[in-house]
């Protein structure tokens, strides 16, 4: 069965428009931190990024296969149409989607995930918290979720409401009736910190999100869920910021 990884990626963002190519660390946008950590670490995992036929999306394909990464460039709208012809063009039967603002993935939790699915037979595959909220829909930005190419066709049969051509597996989560479906409950004390925000969308997030990048990697703070939330919880400045634009932006 084959199983691939499909980031998705846009430049043109209406909170902060390319904020995947400006300097983050060391020069390196998020986009090419992202990449570079999962390629290095799943190197026998085919990695596509698909991205839009906007001309905008340009600078994204250079930088992805200037690093030896597949692209696809697909609708800007019909994000989910996106994800099913980028899953035909490179034979995904298995699809393991991870959204390009989050720098901060959880490498360890992405490579249980992916195990999981080659091992299962489930039309999707989640983090969750204990109320069993797909973590897609919280502001953590740690994890992936997976899916499986039938069952994006099978939410492409039965609608065309907007909502759920662009976010792609919504319908799934929010019908389970027609899916088989797999929680997989995050860390507790993970899930009891509720006012952590890493995913980046606004110029308020992006900027506190590269001192944390900076200032963890310095302090040789690994870069996995429990470890960065216990870590961030030291610094109260933070944390009210987050909060403060998770009050702004809900999801």
């Amino acid at each position: 069965m084959s199983t691939g990884i499909i980031i998705q990626a846009r430049n043109s963002s209406s909170r902060l428009p390319s904020k995947l190519i400006i300097p983050y660390y060391k020069n390196s946008g998020i986009l090419e931190i992202l990449l570079a950590k999962i390629s290095s670490s799943l190197p026998k995992v085919p990695i596509v990024l698909a991205t839009t036929k906007n001309p905008a999306d340009e600078p994204l394909v250079e930088i992805a296969e200037g690093m030896g990464i597949d692209t696809f460039r697909g609708s800007e709208s019909d994000v989910l149409d996106r994800f099913i012809q980028t899953g035909k063009e490179y034979d995904f039967q298995k699809i393991i989607r991870i959204c390009s603002d989050n720098p901060f993935l959880d490498i360890s939790a992405l490579e249980y995930m992916i195990a999981q699915m080659e091992e299962t037979e489930y039309d999707y595959w989640c983090y969750s918290t204990a109320e069993m909220l797909p973590t897609i829909k919280t502001h953590y930005g740690f994890w992936a979720e997976g899916v499986s190419s039938n069952a994006l066709s099978k939410v492409s049969s039965l609608t065309d409401e907007v909502v759920y051509r662009e976010h792609v597996t919504n319908y799934i989560y929010t019908h389970p009736e027609h899916f088989s479906i797999k929680y997989n409950l995050i860390n507790a004390s993970v899930d009891r910190e509720t006012g952590i925000r890493l995913t980046v969308d606004t110029k308020k997030d992006f900027d506190l999100s590269k001192q944390i990048y900076d200032d963890t990697l310095g302090n040789g703070i690994p870069h996995i869920a429990k470890n960065l939330v216990s870590y961030i919880k030291e610094h109260p400045a933070w944390l009210q910021s987050m909060q403060e634009e998770i009050r702004l932006n809900s999801k």
